[in-house]
């Protein structure tokens, strides 16, 4: 039994979140916890947090809701959504990835309606790497519809600049994806939400595996698992097709640093325009 507030769930999981910015080793992360029959992290983006944001804001604002108001009835159906959602899972810890799972307003979503005991895993890379990875990635897969270029496309960005410097700049967009994800990190330097937000940067966790996974056991107060960290491997789960490009959640069976230098994929303007957004440093 777990008090979420004033109300009592009965949670048969523990529940943890992980956000962060993308292709910042958060699918090479799942990848290597799944390896812990304890644990199952959402191998994607997940749409529970959306979904209780959605739930919660369309019962708030429901005429009938507020005609005839049912706290009890609306926190318990706003408190069941992750539970019912992983209740296949027969793991004991559940990992929900998400990259706003850090943000003020879903901060307060998780105390209320899942866990007081909030811990977050923010893998991070620096921006222009995440980009550079990108665009590796939009150049090996011309030819495809790929999402990026059809975000573009209906978002009537107009050309004046290379395709590539316009794929940074529709990936870097005002309340896009990165966008989001750097304000969910920014909220890990304050104060109240000391102990809340544990940072992995990309590096760390390529060239010092072990020791920063240990970290995160520590972290999340967790007994540590010998994981094999030769033999990584895919999740099953995904429709690796869905987004146009095959390998952007696939991950190698071995861990190792393959991107190419920023210098020679990035252009001097999105070089100058994007080098300073660590926000959390």
């Amino acid at each position: 039994m777990l008090t979420v507030g004033l109300y009592k769930i009965n949670m048969t999981k523990t529940y943890f979140f992980l956000s962060g910015l993308p292709r910042s080793g958060s699918t090479l992360l799942s990848s290597i916890l799944n390896q812990n029959p304890n644990i199952y992290c959402s191998p994607d983006e997940s749409f529970i947090c959306d979904l209780i944001f959605r739930t919660d804001f369309y019962i708030n604002n429901s005429d009938e809701y507020n005609s005839c108001p049912n706290e009890n009835g609306r926190n318990k159906i706003c408190s069941s959504i992750i539970e019912n959602y992983y209740s296949n899972k027969t793991e004991k810890y559940i990992i929900d990835k998400c990259r706003t799972w850090g943000t003020p307003d879903n901060l307060n979503f998780i105390r209320k309606y899942i866990t007081n005991d909030i811990k977050i895993i923010c893998p991070v890379r620096p921006i222009l790497e995440v980009l550079t990875s990108f665009i590796h990635l939009f150049n090996q897969n011309e030819g495809r519809r790929i999402f990026i270029d059809t975000h573009i496309q209906s978002n009537g960005r107009y050309f004046y600049r290379p395709l590539n410097d316009i794929r940074c700049d529709e990936l870097m967009k005002m309340n896009g994806t990165i966008d989001q994800a750097l304000f969910s990190l920014s909220q890990s330097k304050l104060p109240q939400n000391k102990d809340i937000f544990h940072i992995i940067e990309y590096d760390d966790l390529v060239f010092e595996t072990e020791k920063t996974i240990k970290k995160l056991y520590d972290f999340l107060n967790l007994e540590y698992f010998n994981h094999d960290f030769k033999n990584i491997s895919s999740s099953n789960e995904i429709n690796h097709n869905y987004y146009g490009m095959p390998d952007l959640h696939k991950v190698r069976r071995t861990i190792e640093k393959t991107s190419p230098v920023v210098e020679n994929v990035l252009s001097d303007y999105v070089i100058q325009k994007y080098r300073n957004y660590n926000v959390w440093n």
